[in-house]
């Protein structure tokens, strides 16, 4: 349920120390540009790119702030429902404060979109920003009636279109008023704005012929002219570019990616009413523009919006010429993306030198940027290449040498843009000679400066960035103009804090100084490292560093806690401080690995003026405190080239022979006095397996004084030992390796209805029972027609209308809510070919809809009931209805929504509350469960005890771990008596008992309350066993502290993670979800830290599919967390050879073993040296994920040879639950595949998901 919650060692951050250690990582504060970004939720891109372009509006920001408490209420009170608490406004007002004033690189709507009634799923549903203009505008408008501030809107954003139809005759002119909140105006076959506004504005439409307009002065049709004009034009002028279109051929959406430009200035006077040319109120100056990237499906929303009031620091952005907006490397698809030919173009010539090429070369570029050529693209739309490029003006295109060059005289359409570019560079040409002509484009006047806001991301661009938002997938979707007669005042210019109320400048301070708390603490806990330091009186050498056989790795290792910023002498201060016993004068330290099944000292570390940081000191280091010469008496080899090998000793038929550890720098001569050593004979020839081929082998020469590094040798590799009594041929070795292999995975519209009625009247062997009929109807034909026509054709008698009802049977959903009988067969939303059920019950009214009810039980659904219900419902009288009918009085019951999914969502926690209001719909089904209603800060908690038994059972197994072979001899001979005489009462016995792994993986349980505990989500675990052992139920247990209790977390009846000390684990439930854990009653005190895994280990008897009961371990993966470190930690705990030990991790979902094994490092075939780090694997990452509560299987390879292959850990009850979950899995693939052929026989069409439609909910303020 929870996945890798508490495992607090999934990920490693900077430093070494595990990243859920860590406090949550707080803000960012504010980007060089000194403006806020805004979190994406998941998909409210739409959103932020709105509400930036309100933020930088300084008559809406400005309007907004002057609203005080008197008239918004306060968010305190927003509880109470006797408060008119204006919930939108004010948290706009808070959002926009933030986003001025909080040093954070980004602020979160999260309260806002809660203001709006949304939940996650909104905030994971894309929807178009023009939409949202509107309805955020209405949202407002509704919060903000009977206040100051009700008109905003109307003031800043509303206009009056006059629509007039001027008879020619007797010049009487007839007009209509129209109110807009922005200009939605087509872009298809438009070169740009102004085109678009004359054809809307200042074109008539002359009404002569057949289509004479009737006027009512001349009683007569007459020749007229129709037309519109702007009569009224906003302060703020918002346009609304249309750029999805519907394709009827294809039947579907598409978006028009065609070039359209709009200027930085427009005069609206000639598209105005009144034409005053020039006048200074019909101006506007271009603030914002939306940009959409991508297709009429989906895709992501920004802005580029002007920074009016200078609150930003513009700093002139790295210039990127002809820029590609993908990288061409990272994919085969269309690179650039755009659909426009001329965009396209001016990015190849841009990236080459001179900007020019031949017309043979562009042609290649072009496929070779986007995959196709020109012909399969663009040809069909714009023609030859040759035309196009002679017929626009970007270019210039020279027929006689079939060369082509960026135009250098920008073309007509653009003159706006690049007279705004001529503009700033003259405004600030004097006295700036000498500076170039990029400095001049950077030097902009006071609040004339752009920025890109991205989400949480805001960066300067420069004016004509804009121009590259003309055309292509990424181009412009609203323009926002200014009126250029709005002046600002001197104070405002770059004033955050300008008119913004005391209160919200108070609150954004206390953020910040919290902001800045969070921020040093995180500095200091990120920093802060744990390093391992130990003295060489605890270690041996023999090739390798071992702990002593009487030392333990508590003793040997100091831990020491230090930051990463300190200096090594620091260290080595705390060091004399912390093992006082050392004589540091003489001392050096190394850097300690461990390597082999031991140790090996690397770089030697003496700079005590170099950072740690700096010198890769970390939380994964160890450090050796020694003289520099030797350990206890034995000569120490150090250093990278001193390296040792484990080498695996194996005779021609591939069996092991020993493993040997030697130095990488020894000779061929001392590797073959080793082997003599390990295999107590002399081998006649020894052979390496290559890497590239496991069949091809190379033959090692005795006499040779090539050391083992010069030939190839690495760690793990394998070595074949030829004896005398072997042939004296090149026989290759049988040494095979592992290979992967991977593996690939229209409706009609007809007059006449033909419809299937199913009749469920009645039971038994009535004549109208269970009876099919199709029938033939007219879509106007109402239901209760329909039914009665039923009626008649089945002859059923004695039974009333006003008791049987019509459902649909849908194909896909289901049976469907009953059908209201005045409405039409297309008005109740059928169509032709669908299904209708005739059954008993009442048919819903006009005032009514049907409610489906859930009862669920522990987790289960335990009935289901519809309800016919009048839709002003409270949900008081929902729940009382619903406990009466259902057999839930006299307990607490409450109800909740349910997700896409039909589980729980949201309670319902206002009783008084409308099924309306609270937008349920009909059909909608509600879950119906006992307990109370939490608040979200809260979360249900079942607390279960692991009895006695089974943890005496895993103690005593943890006494025979270090037993030796004589007493495992004798526990694995009672274990198979124990199963004997289970076997001989097998219908007494339940089959899990039979297997003696099922007592650790499903340990016995009793759960101790009876009742769910509601928690508060950011409880600790030592608080909650605290809260536990306060309880009567645990004081019983007589336990001394709260160091002999383990909590875990459980899962299916399975004990999973471990929930250390300081981990919070409560954080991230939902609400809706009850988190179950089990306490394990420890024997002695216990308290796990960060890099200790609890598992499971479970010895398999020689010869037998049969396991010894599994033995609690702590593997310390301080020592590494590769699959040879966790096998070299179980021998040494069992007391096994290394070398005759493998190990696999069990799925009991899968009934499946999994080898444990270290992947393979990437080999250079040239050099034969390592690729990469050469880091080790982690076994708690893929493909392995060991974690908490995991079993392990231990088999010893000496004693099932000949028996099982080496990688076969199944018991026989694995195998016979495989073999059922291949039968279950093959019948689903059956039933799937006879699903398919339904349906593709069935003629339905294939259905799309509706999209969710946008909405924000208001309270009433009227």
């Amino acid at each position: 349920m929870f996945g890798d919650l508490f495992n607090e060692e999934s990920v490693t951050g900077e430093g070494g120390l595990p990243v859920s250690t860590l406090p949550p990582p707080p803000p960012g504060p504010r980007s060089e540009c000194g403006l806020a970004g805004i979190d994406n939720q998941g998909a409210t891109c739409y959103l932020n790119s709105l509400l930036q372009t309100l933020l930088l509006t300084p008559e809406f920001r400005e309007k907004l702030f002057a609203l005080t408490e008197a008239d918004l209420g306060t968010l305190d009170n927003k509880g109470n429902p006797q408060a008119k608490v204006r919930v939108i406004p004010l948290e706009l007002q808070r959002l926009f404060a933030q986003l001025l004033l909080s040093n954070q690189q980004s602020v979160s709507t999260s309260d806002l979109t809660n203001s709006f009634g949304w939940t996650n799923q909104e905030a994971f549903q894309q929807h178009d920003v023009q939409e949202l203009n509107r309805i955020l505008f209405n949202a407002i408008e509704e919060s903000l009636v009977g206040t100051p501030g009700q008109n905003i809107i109307t003031e800043l954003y509303h206009g009056t279109i006059v629509n007039q139809i001027i008879c020619l005759k007797c010049k009487k002119i007839s007009e209509r008023e129209e109110d807009f909140q922005d200009l939605t105006l087509a872009v298809a076959g438009m070169s740009g704005l102004d085109a678009v506004l004359k054809q809307c504005y200042c074109f008539v439409e002359n009404m002569t012929g057949n289509n004479q307009y009737r006027c009512e002065a001349c009683k007569t049709y007459t020749d007229a002219t129709k037309g519109a004009k702007l009569r009224n034009l906003p302060p703020i002028l918002s346009i609304s570019l249309l750029r999805f279109s519907y394709d009827f051929v294809k039947m579907s959406r598409y978006k028009e990616n065609g070039r359209f430009t709009f200027p930085m200035e427009i005069d609206m006077s000639p598209f105005s009413e009144k034409q005053e040319s020039g006048a200074e109120d019909q101006t506007y100056e271009l603030f914002s523009v939306v940009v959409h990237r991508g297709s009429a499906f989906g895709g992501h929303y920004f802005a580029y919006i002007r920074d009016i009031d200078s609150l930003g620091s513009w700093v002139a952005p790295h210039d990127e010429k002809a820029q590609k907006k993908v990288d061409p490397s990272s994919t085969g698809l269309d690179i650039i993306e755009c659909q426009s030919p001329v965009d396209l173009i001016e990015n190849i010539l841009g990236g080459v030198e001179h900007q020019t090429m031949s017309i043979d070369r562009l042609c290649a570029e072009i496929s070779k940027t986007t995959g196709v050529s020109w012909n399969k693209r663009f040809k069909k739309v714009h023609g030859p290449l040759n035309k196009f490029l002679k017929n626009c003006s970007n270019f210039n295109y020279n027929a006689d040498t079939a060369w082509v060059s960026l135009s250098s005289d920008p073309p007509e359409n653009d003159e706006s843009l690049t007279k705004h570019h001529q503009e700033e560079v003259n405004d600030v040409n004097k006295g700036t000679e000498g500076k170039s002509e990029r400095a001049l484009d950077d030097i902009v006047k006071p609040g004339q400066h752009w920025f890109c806001f991205n989400d949480s991301h805001v960066g300067p661009i420069h004016t004509r960035d804009i121009e590259k938002q003309f055309s292509g997938k990424e181009s412009a979707y609203m323009l926002f103009y200014r009126r250029k007669t709005l002046i600002r005042p001197i104070s405002a210019h770059a004033t955050a804090s300008y008119k913004i109320p005391d209160k919200l400048i108070k609150e954004v301070d206390i953020l910040n100084s919290v902001l800045d708390k969070q921020r040093q603490e995180y500095d200091l806990a990120i920093n802060k490292i744990t390093v391992q330091v130990c003295c060489s009186k605890n270690f041996a050498y023999n090739c390798l560093l071992h702990l002593q056989p009487d030392t333990s790795e508590d003793v040997a290792f100091t831990s020491i806690e230090i930051d990463r910023r300190k200096t090594f002498g620091d260290l080595k201060a705390i060091v004399m401080e912390r093992i006082a016993e050392m004589d540091m004068h003489n001392i050096v330290f190394h850097e300690m690995k461990p390597r082999g099944g031991g140790y090996h000292l690397y770089r030697l570390l003496e700079n005590e003026e170099g950072v740690l940081k700096d010198m890769g000191v970390s939380s994964n280091t160890l450090i050796f405190a020694w003289d520099g010469i030797q350990v206890n008496g034995a000569e120490v080899c150090t250093g990278e080239e001193n390296e040792p090998l484990q080498l695996s000793l194996k005779d021609v038929e591939a069996y092991f022979l020993a493993t040997i550890v030697v130095n990488k720098n020894r000779t061929l001569t001392e590797l073959y006095h080793a082997v003599s050593e390990a295999i107590g004979r002399e081998p006649k020839g020894l052979q390496m397996a290559s890497s590239e081929n496991g069949h091809k082998v190379s033959t090692l020469l005795k006499t040779s004084d090539v050391s083992l590094a010069e030939i190839g040798l690495k760690d793990g590799d394998v070595l074949v030992v030829m004896s005398h009594e072997d042939s004296n041929t090149n026989k290759p070795s049988v040494i095979s390796t592992n290979e992967e292999v991977s593996n690939k995975q229209q409706s009609k519209q007809q007059s006449d209805w033909s419809l299937t009625l199913l009749n469920r009247l009645a039971g038994g062997d009535a004549p109208h029972t269970c009876m099919t009929l199709q029938l033939c109807a007219q879509s106007s034909e109402t239901l209760r027609d329909l039914k009665m026509r039923v009626f008649k054709l089945l002859g059923v008698e004695n039974v009333s209308l006003e008791t049987v009802r019509l459902r649909e049977e849908h194909q896909t959903l289901g049976l469907q809510p009953p059908l209201r009988e005045a409405l039409s067969l297309a008005d109740a939303g059928l169509s032709n070919g669908c299904c209708l059920v005739l059954e008993h019950g009442r048919p819903p009214q006009d005032s009514e809809m049907t409610v489906g009810v859930n009862k669920v039980v522990s987790g289960k659904l335990v009935l289901r009931r519809e309800f016919v219900v009048d839709r002003q419902l409270t949900v008081l009288g929902m729940l009382q209805a619903a406990c009466k009918l259902m057999d839930c009085e006299g307990i607490q019951w409450y109800l909740s929504k349910t997700d896409v999914y039909g589980d729980p969502a949201e309670p319902l926690d206002d009783s008084s509350a409308t099924l309306v209001d609270l937008l349920i719909n009909d059909g909608d089904t509600l879950i119906l469960q006992q307990g109370a209603l939490i608040k979200k800060d809260q979360v249900y908690l079942n607390v279960w005890l692991v009895s006695n038994s089974s943890h005496d059972n895993m103690a005593n197994n943890n006494d025979m771990a270090a037993a030796g072979d004589a007493q495992r001899q004798d526990e694995a001979d009672r274990v198979m008596l124990d199963l004997a005489s289970k076997l001989s009462m097998a219908d007494q016995v339940p089959s899990k008992d039979l297997n003696p792994l099922n007592e650790g993986l499903f340990p016995k349980l009793e759960q101790l309350f009876e009742n769910s505990w509601v928690v508060q989500k950011a409880m600790g675990v030592e608080d909650l066993k605290q809260a536990l052992m306060s309880t009567d139920r645990f004081q019983s247990l007589m336990i001394p502290t709260s160091g002999f209790m383990r909590l875990r977390l459980l899962e299916s009846g399975k004990l999973k993670a471990v929930l250390r000390s300081n981990s919070q684990v409560l954080r991230h439930a939902t609400s809706k979800e009850t988190v179950h854990l089990a306490v394990e009653i420890l024997k002695h005190e216990e308290s796990l830290g960060m890099h200790e895994i609890l598992l499971q280990v479970a010895q398999k008897i020689g010869g037998t599919r049969i396991y010894l009961p599994p033995r609690e371990f702590v593997w310390h993966t301080s020592g590494g967390v590769g699959a040879a470190d966790l096998k070299r930690s179980v021998c040494q705990r069992f007391n096994l050879p290394l070398h005759d030990v493998l190990l696999a991790k069990y799925c009991p979902d899968t009934c499946t073993w999994t080898v444990l094994r270290d992947q393979p490092q990437k080999i250079n075939r040239n050099r034969g040296k390592k690729k990469g780090s050469g880091h080790k694997s982690n076994i708690r990452h893929a493909p392995y994920y060991v974690q908490d509560g995991d079993l392990i299987g231990l088999k010893i390879l000496s004693e099932d040879k000949g028996f099982l292959d080496p990688g076969d850990f199944s018991t026989q009850e694995d195998i016979d639950k495989r073999q059922i979950l291949l039968q279950i899995a093959e019948e689903k693939k059956r039933l799937r595949e006879e699903r398919k052929k339904l349906q593709a026989g069935d003629g339905f069409p294939s259905m799309r998901r509706p999209e969710a439609t946008l909405t924000i909910k208001v309270d009433k303020f009227s």
